[in-house]
Parts: C-alpha cells; structure tokens; sequence
C-alpha cells in the first residue's frame, strides 16, 4: 500500500506544478495581450487578458488590470478604465510600489493628452504617504506642484505647496513659495516665506541670497548686503556675485565721439585726428569691485 505521506507529496507536487503551470500560461496570455494592444487589435488584446485575469482569479497580477484598463480607455470606455486602474492600485500594498504605479499611469495618461484623469491621478498620489514619512510626503507634493505647472495649472499647484506647507514645515517648500510669490512681484509676501525657511534652517546660502534679492527689489540696500553676506557664509556662489555687485562702486571713464562714429580714448588735442574731429566728449560707466570674493 502506497503510504499517507507519499500520497501527500504527490499531491503536493501536483499543487506545484499546476501553479508553475497556471503562471507560465497567465504569462503568455499577457505578453500576447500586450502585443496586440500595441498593435492596436484590441479585440483580441481584451480577450488575452481576460484569460489571464480568468486562470490567475485568486493572485492576479495588477499589471493585467493596468492593461485592460488601458484597452478601455482605447476604446472610449471612460469608466471600465477608471475602474480597472483601481482595482490594480488597490491590489498593491506597498506604499513606494503603489506610489510608483500611479505615476506610471500618470505618465501614460499625460502623453495620451488626458488632462483631466491626470489630475486625478495626481492627487491621488497625495494620498498614498502618510505625514510621519515626511521625506516621501514632501517630495510627492512637491512632484506634483511641478506637473502641475507643467499642466499650466498654477493655481492648483501653488495651493498644492501651501497644503504641504501647512502640514509640514519643510523649508524646501517654503524657499518655493517664495519664489513664486517674488516672481509674482509680491516680495513683502516673498520675505515672510524665506524668514519663515530660515527660521526651519539657518544655515542654508540659498535662503539668505534669495532674501537679499527680495530686500534688493525693494531698495533696502543695508538689510540686502546683510543677508548676502550671510549667503556667502554659507558658501552660496549667487549670494558671493550679488554681493559684489551691489557693493560695487560705479566710476566713469571720459572718452571722445569722433564725427564719422567711431571712438577714441584720447581727450586731448589730436584726438579723432583722423576721424573728423571730436563730436563730443561722453563719459563711459564702469565697476570698481571693492570686494575681493573668488566666486565660482
């Protein structure tokens, strides 16, 4: 008689081998959807991944989902895609691989010129780290305030950064909104978001320099040599050119206009000799740096 533990690694073996068998023929069907869908015969692209789905019921790859969603929307179904797409996102339980897919699909949605479901699919990026991930939190909004404007949509992309802003104190994100608002010529707000960055970090250049730019825009020469300074601490290249511009002292070299246009350094009497005579006399400007930084 065939003994109890011998039928059960047999029938272990079967398991095994039935699932090897299931995952290579889940395999093919989808390699074979995938090329029919390039190949825009999406008939029968829906068909093999339909099987796949199908044979694999109970593990099925989001990677079938993401290609049948992407046939139903080749096909102009707007709501068998969205809901396909789900079903895949849902599926994956690891954050930065959820994460990863949905900007994939982003990427996909965008270059198919969807811009609305791009959006969508934006925020919902936002919601997939949760605050004490502070690194991926951040970053992810802020990948989404650049797409946004990628999207032309500054608006949204600046609330974007003020909900970061707003949840977390980053100065990263602060510096940016400086930025856009010193772009927007409302420097007083401006100088409120880099005060607020250096606050957060004291030691970083590109605060100070961006500040004195904005005290520059708005003639206070003192506090903007200050916060160069600073900058140049803090070995910001910028902050060590703008300092030195703005400290520089502008002197004049007197120069004769000949008559026939061209110019003479020469202001005595046989100046523009040859040149018609001396039209007039003009006075060139020029910087003398009275700050000796090596500035990269």
């Amino acid at each position: 008689m065939i003994s109890i533990g011998i039928i059960v690694g047999l029938f272990s073996l079967i398991i095994i081998f039935s699932v090897i068998a299931f995952s290579d023929e889940t395999k093919e069907k989808y390699d074979s959807a995938n090329k029919e869908f390039n190949a825009k015969n999406y008939e029968k692209a829906l068909s093999l991944v339909n099987e796949s789905i199908k044979i694999d019921s109970i593990n099925t790859n989001p990677d079938f989902f993401i290609l049948r969603g992407k046939i139903a929307k080749s096909q102009g179904d707007s709501i068998g895609f969205k809901n396909d797409f789900d079903k895949a996102l849902s599926s994956i339980k690891n954050d930065t691989l959820r994460y990863k897919q949905i900007m994939d699909l982003y990427d996909w949605s965008n270059s198919s010129q969807d811009t609305a479901y791009s959006k969508e699919l934006l925020y919902k990026s936002l919601g997939v780290f949760i605050i004490r991930d502070s690194t991926n939190f951040s970053n992810s909004y802020i990948r989404v305030h650049t797409q946004l404007l990628n999207l032309k949509d500054t608006i949204a992309a600046i609330n974007v950064l003020k909900t970061l802003s707003d949840s977390l104190e980053a100065p990263t994100v602060l510096n940016r909104l400086g930025i856009y608002h010193s772009n927007k010529n409302d420097t007083r707000k401006a100088i409120e978001y880099y005060q607020r960055a250096i606050e957060l970090d004291s030691t970083n250049g590109i605060y100070y320099n961006n500040i004195g730019i904005a005290f520059e825009k708005l003639q206070n020469k003192k506090l903007a040599i200050e916060n160069y300074k600073l900058g140049v601490k803090f070995k910001n290249d910028d902050a060590c050119r703008n300092l030195r511009e703005i400290t520089a002292i502008t002197k004049y070299t007197k120069k004769s206009r000949c008559w026939d246009g061209s110019s003479s350094y020469a202001t005595g009497r046989g100046a523009c000799s040859h040149h018609g005579g001396v039209k007039r006399v003009e006075y060139e400007p020029y910087k003398e740096y009275i700050l000796n930084y090596n500035c990269k």
